[in-house]
Formats: structure tokens, C-alpha cells, sequence
């Protein structure tokens, strides 16, 4: 297997044990970049690892084709660590693309999931639709899942439950608005080449929509689009990144240039981290660790 596969990070604390992994909690992300692992002690909600994995790729390979790739590495480490279901308390897989619709619950019916999630947008590999509810709204998230991958997660996992990482944001996004009155916020999370934008007012989701970048022209364009539809001030409204990017990163050179009340995300919401974490850059992963706290 050629090493085009690279451990790109990787936090440890004193506590993990490799042995005790039958009692961990362990959350899966996998993206067309390559995939993360985070294990957890299940009842404090600890931290104790995280692992992230990034693959280069020829210039010339189309989607398909690392999916593909992506699947080889995947389980190859799955193979080499003993990672299956049977061998921790709980597990979690989340996909990261933004190969996924929302739809109106009333509206939906199981057998036209495809062709929902195909009316705006093509998908360029093979793949199963999966969908979830909404936790508190009356809509479902339809998503993608590459055949290649669910066949993967079939043979080492079983039925468990796969979701999305816009479903992901949107619930923790939630659930940091409940009840509060924090006016107008919007959010951008990043990853691989695609922004996820989810703006609130309040406790009230106002859009949620993903668009893919080639440059940091296309960025901010998506960004200034959506703060000129919904007629939001640039200089007060706040934006919140998370994800794939730094104050060093160009992208956010150009956001700075316009938009004026810039942070990132720098607490995860009922998980435990302790000084081991401290270097760690929690708004890269923070989708990651919020997807444990998700239902399996």
C-alpha cells in the first residue's frame, strides 16, 4: 500500500489504555480527505485520544476513486487496531460531505429518498441514502453514504446507526441557543474544500445550507450571500468557525477583510477535557467529539 496515508495529529492522555477499549466509547468520522478516531470514557465523557488521518491524492483521481482509496485505508487500520464493533461499550460513525438535503418530514416518503436527495444537486460515486429525523423539528436528513463505505461499516459494524455531520452541527448548535437570547449568530464549519453555513437568531434556526470552494474568492462569496440575503450586518453580526482551518489560513485572511466580529468555537458541550487537550485545537474536531454525544 503505497504511504500516501498520514497521521496528521494525534492526542493522548496518560490514562488511555489499549486494553481497556471494551470499555470506551469510540467516535468515527470519515471524510473524502481521510477519517478520525476519538475514544471517550463512557461515563465521565473524558477525552482520552484523538487520532486524525489525512490522504493525499493524485491529481487526476475522481470522486469514485477516493472514496475508494479512502475505504483501502480505512480498512487497513480498522484490520491493523482490531476496531469492530464487539470490541468497545459504544460506537460512532459520522460521514462528513456535503453530499446531504433536508427535507420536510410531512412531505417525505422512504421509497423517494434518492430522488429527494438527487433533486438539487448530482452525486458523483455510487452510493446508499440514508436518512435521520431531526431531533425537536419536523424535518429528516437525507444523506449519501458511498456503497463502497456502508459495505465496509456493514461488515465491521453491523446495523449500527450511521449520521451525518450536518445533523451533528445543527443539534449542537441547538442546543447552545436554547432558551437564550443571543440575537443574530452565523456559524461556518469547513472541511475538505466544503463550508457548512448555519446562521440563528436566537433560539431560532434561519438557514442551513453547504456549498463547495475552490478558492478563497468562492469562500467569501458564499458567506457574504448569505449575510446579504438575510440582511445581516458584516460589521456586528458575529461568525463562529470550526473545522478545517486557522488564523494563518487564507480563508480566514478574506473573512477578516469583511466580516468584523470573527471567533472560534473553543468549548465542547458535555465533554470533559484535561490539560492533556490543551494544545489541541478544539474547533478542528469539534464535530467529532460532539458526534459522540449523539444516539447510536
Amino acid at each position: 500500500m503505497p504511504e500516501l496515508l498520514k497521521a496528521s495529529a494525534e492526542y493522548i492522555d496518560s490514562s488511555y489504555q489499549p486494553e481497556k477499549h471494551k470499555d470506551y466509547r469510540l467516535s468515527i468520522q470519515l471524510r473524502l480527505d481521510g477519517f478520525s478516531f476519538a475514544y471517550f470514557e463512557p461515563y465521565s465523557m473524558s477525552l482520552l485520544m484523538l487520532q486524525d488521518y489525512r490522504l493525499s491524492y493524485n491529481s487526476n483521481q475522481n470522486t469514485q476513486e477516493k472514496w475508494q482509496e479512502i475505504n483501502e485505508y480505512f480498512v487497513h487500520h480498522l484490520d491493523h487496531f482490531s476496531i469492530h464493533k464487539s470490541n468497545f461499550a459504544e460506537l460512532i460513525i459520522s460521514i462528513d460531505h456535503k453530499e446531504y438535503s433536508l427535507a420536510c418530514s410531512a412531505l417525505f416518503k422512504d421509497q423517494q429518498q434518492e430522488e429527494a436527495l438527487l433533486f438539487n444537486q448530482s452525486i458523483p460515486y455510487s452510493f446508499h441514502t440514508l436518512n435521520t429525523a431531526m431531533a425537536g423539528t419536523e424535518r429528516n436528513l437525507l444523506f449519501a453514504i458511498p456503497k463502497i463505505i456502508h459495505s465496509t461499516l456493514e461488515d465491521y459494524f453491523g446495523d449500527i446507526k450511521t449520521i451525518h455531520c450536518a445533523g451533528i452541527l445543527e443539534n449542537t448548535i441547538h442546543k447552545r441557543h436554547k432558551n437564550k437570547k443571543l440575537g443574530f449568530q452565523v456559524y461556518v464549519n469547513i472541511s475538505n474544500r466544503d463550508l457548512h453555513i448555519l446562521v440563528m437568531e436566537n433560539d431560532h434556526l434561519l438557514f442551513h445550507n453547504a456549498f463547495s470552494y475552490t478558492s478563497k474568492e468562492d469562500f467569501i462569496y458564499f458567506i457574504l450571500l448569505v449575510y446579504d440575503q438575510l440582511h445581516l450586518n458584516a460589521e456586528e453580526t458575529p461568525l463562529t468557525f470550526m473545522g478545517d482551518l486557522s488564523r494563518s489560513s487564507a480563508i480566514f485572511g478574506i473573512t477578516w477583510q469583511y466580516i468584523r466580529n470573527i471567533s472560534f468555537i473553543n468549548q465542547c458541550e458535555g465533554i470533559a477535557l484535561n490539560s492533556s487537550f490543551d494544545q489541541m485545537p478544539i474547533h478542528q474536531y469539534f464535530i467529532l467529539l460532539q458526534s459522540t454525544l449523539c444516539e447510536s
